[in-house]
């Protein structure tokens, strides 16, 4: 994951350089005063028609604040999708990709309600919430090593979770907060639910998931 915050920091000021150089290229007087400011450090061939030095200092410091901002919010995207992604894998990586983004709603559907955590890492790693965030489970699915370990599988549960993210998938579930796979599990026994069942698939089937939500 460095490597992707590495990436985005290395172009997003590979950007902002290619913007600041066009705006000062134009500005003759400005380039005397702000050449040797803490921003920029190069020369230009002079021109005429100089914009303010006091309005390019302020649209530099607005331009890098706003860059700043918009990418404190992708490295907090990219931490949400790996997390999502990873809840994803553990829990549905076997089954439909609507069974994946069902799965990976009941998640969203949390935060939503409020309950079990105001964001989705605290949601996600509730303890006990999720079983493939269980410290034994966790270790013995190697959810860490999933990238290395199947990449196919992993690359299709990191494309539904950004785009879940995006909000570019609807709720196949109708607000489900919980699910179990009678397969594999008895009935937990929760309490205050009220029973969705299993829903349709891409390919027309029954989900092997039965979903619930949780009735406040």
């Amino acid at each position: 994951m460095d490597s992707i915050y590495e990436n985005n920091r290395v172009r997003k000021i590979i950007t902002w350089i290619a913007g600041a150089s066009i705006s000062l290229l134009s500005n003759a007087e400005t380039v005397r005063n702000v050449a040797h400011s803490p921003y920029v450090n190069v020369q230009f061939v002079e021109t005429s028609n100089a914009m303010p030095v006091k309005d390019l200092e302020s649209m530099l410091n607005f331009k890098i604040s706003k860059d700043k901002n918009n990418f404190e919010e992708e490295i907090e995207f990219e931490k949400e999708r790996y997390l999502l992604a990873k809840m994803i894998f553990g829990e549905a990586g076997n089954f439909s990709q609507t069974e994946k983004i069902a799965v990976a709603y009941t998640a969203l559907n949390r935060v939503n309600e409020g309950c079990y955590g105001k964001n989705l890492k605290e949601v996600i790693e509730a303890p006990y919430q999720y079983s493939c965030f269980i410290p034994s489970i966790k270790k013995r699915m190697k959810l860490d090593e999933a990238e290395k370990l199947a990449p196919e599988k992993w690359k299709e549960c990191t494309e539904i979770a950004g785009n879940l993210l995006k909000g570019e998938y609807k709720d196949p579930t109708s607000g489900a907060t919980h699910y179990y796979n009678p397969s594999i599990v008895k009935y937990p026994g929760w309490k205050k639910m009220k029973k969705i069942g299993r829903i349709k698939t891409e390919e027309g089937k029954d989900s092997a998931h039965l979903f619930f939500r949780e009735l406040n």
